[in-house]
């Protein structure tokens, strides 16, 4: 292998490494097509059912979906049922929102990890633009993360930070002010949860 090209590969897995050992990782944010957002009524909420892992690290479907939805009330996003998006609102947009749970186990419980993905996308019908007739469902905003926390607590505060990105998105693709306000909701926090619950007990 040419030295330039091992160099190349060993400085990036220094910089992986040293980065795994910060802590918590973000990944960038993809703040794609806000313009899409304008005019929305609102949006159903669509969560994908969690792999095992995901189950057994302590996180479910009902706790994902209550901490996006709560984020979306308190910015003033309103939240579509089922009906709603597919018979009254254009495009039926529905926020997609997918989260992986992988627990890393540490020499004692303190030192237990978790690794995660998060990934938030705005699906909506849209029209192809060489044939107005043709209309597709695609995604036209999207935000996600990854990286590792501590607790599942930790966890929860970001999926309701990616829930905020895309409420700051929608208010400024629907006011003259962009995102006037946000600065006014509260900070995420950790909810009382059903692993909360479990280890009280």
């Amino acid at each position: 292998m040419h030295r330039c090209n091992r160099i190349g590969i060993v400085g990036l897995l220094v910089v992986w490494v040293a980065v795994s050992l910060a802590g918590t990782i973000h990944a960038g944010s993809f703040d794609m097509g806000r313009k899409s957002l304008k005019g929305l009524a609102g949006v159903q909420v669509g969560v994908k059912q969690p792999t095992q892992k995901t189950l057994d690290a302590g996180l479910s479907r009902d706790m994902v979906r209550q901490d996006v939805e709560s984020r979306l009330k308190d910015g003033q996003v309103k939240i579509l049922t089922a009906r709603e998006c597919l018979f009254s609102a254009p495009g039926s947009p529905t926020l997609g929102v997918e989260v992986a749970v992988s627990q890393l186990n540490g020499a004692t419980e303190a030192l237990s990890r978790y690794c995660y993905t998060i990934d938030l996308r705005l699906s909506q019908g849209v029209i192809l633009s060489r044939d107005e007739k043709i209309v597709l469902h695609a995604d036209t905003w999207r935000t996600d993360d990854f990286g590792q926390v501590n607790t599942l607590e930790d966890l929860r505060i970001r999926i309701k930070e990616k829930a905020d990105e895309f409420v700051r998105s929608y208010r400024a693709a629907n006011s003259d002010e962009p995102a006037s306000g946000m600065e006014k909701m509260p900070e995420p926090r950790p909810a009382e949860s059903e692993t909360s619950v479990e280890n009280k007990q």
